[in-house]
């Protein structure tokens, strides 16, 4: 609940993906042939953005797990969903890990920004039982133009009244 009546806006994230666990396979034929597979790197979450007039009294709810952040108020929703984990790389298969999927973001009255997939890990082999070997695991995803924005977006701090933009971030 606001001390003060104004215009409050919210920045409902949701959490990034967790990156894939990569995976070595060392022979032990003759023929000598290492590999190794990256695991996939996690998604970025999604990322809503909500203004509202509050007063004090008002009661906003938000509520943040490992699959959704979510506030509600006054029968409105806004959700931002987590990003996909990357996938598992596995040497044997010849495969590296794929980047998991971006998460979503539904509701917000000033933006609504979906994530972005995270990177595919990488395979690499080696036919030499002496040379080190090793597979990068892909990227995070990268946060969008847009949510860069987003994530340094000044308060006005002077608005006040009902036709203020906003006059406090949350």
């Amino acid at each position: 609940s606001p001390d003060t009546a104004g215009w409050y806006r919210f920045y409902v994230i949701g959490q990034g993906g967790n990156g894939g666990n990569g995976d070595r396979q060392y022979s032990t034929s003759s023929f000598h042939i290492n590999r190794a597979a990256g695991g996939g790197g996690g998604g970025t979450g999604g990322v809503a953005v909500h203004q509202l007039y509050l007063t004090p009294g008002d009661s906003v709810s938000i509520t943040v797990d490992t699959t959704q952040t979510e506030l509600s108020y006054g029968g409105e929703t806004v959700t931002a969903t987590a990003g996909g984990n990357g996938g598992s790389g596995v040497a044997n298969t010849l495969s590296a890990g794929v980047g998991g999927s971006g998460g979503t973001a539904t509701g917000g009255n000033v933006s609504n920004i979906d994530g972005i997939q995270g990177g595919n890990g990488a395979f690499n082999s080696s036919g030499s039982s002496t040379s080190s070997l090793s597979a990068q695991g892909g990227a995070g995803g990268t946060p969008t133009a847009e949510m860069k924005y987003v994530a340094s977006a000044a308060s006005s701090g002077a608005a006040t009244g009902a036709a203020a933009p906003y006059s406090s971030d949350v």
